[in-house]
C-alpha cells in the first residue's frame, strides 16, 4: 500500500511538472499567426462598409495597388476634418470623411505603422468608427 501511495505521488509530481513546462514554455514562446497582407473591404449593399488592414503586413505585401491610410487636416479657425481611403489590389477604391470628434480623434492617434487598423462607413461616405488594435503577433513594417 505504501509503495503504491509512493508511487502515485511521484507519477502525480511528474505531470505537474510536465504541465507547468508546457504552460511555461507557451507563455514564453508567444504566438505568430499569419495574418493577412492584404486589404480586406467589405461593401454592403445600401452603399455603407468596412475596411480592415495589417498595417505592417500590407506594407510588407505583394500588393501593388494597396494602400490604406488616415488622416487629419485643420485649418486656421480651429475646425479640423478627418478622412481615411483604401485602395485593394483588386482595384476597389473607398474613402469616407467627417468632421473631428474626440472619440475618432484619439483612435487616429493610435495609429502606427505596425497595428491593425478597421474602419466603418455609413450610405453617406462618412466614417462612422475607427477601431485601432496593437498585438504583438502583427508584422512589423519592414525597410
Amino acid at each position: 500500500m505504501k509503495q503504491m501511495f509512493l508511487a502515485n505521488t511521484i507519477l502525480a509530481r511528474g505531470l505537474i511538472a510536465l504541465l507547468m513546462a508546457g504552460m511555461t514554455g507557451s507563455a514564453l514562446g508567444g504566438s505568430k499567426p499569419v495574418f493577412s497582407r492584404h486589404v480586406t473591404i467589405s461593401n454592403r449593399a445600401d452603399g455603407s462598409g468596412s475596411a480592415t488592414a495589417y498595417l505592417g503586413g500590407v506594407y510588407n505585401g505583394t500588393g501593388v495597388r494597396e494602400e490604406f491610410g488616415c488622416g487629419k487636416l485643420g485649418n486656421d479657425t480651429g475646425h479640423t476634418f478627418f478622412y481615411c481611403f483604401i485602395h485593394d489590389d483588386a482595384g476597389v477604391f473607398k474613402a469616407c470623411d467627417g468632421p473631428d470628434s474626440s472619440y475618432l480623434a484619439q483612435s487616429f492617434s493610435a495609429i502606427s505603422p505596425d497595428s491593425r487598423v478597421t474602419i466603418s462607413w455609413n450610405t453617406k461616405g462618412r466614417c462612422t468608427s475607427i477601431d485601432v488594435v496593437h498585438s504583438s503577433e502583427y508584422e512589423d513594417k519592414e525597410g
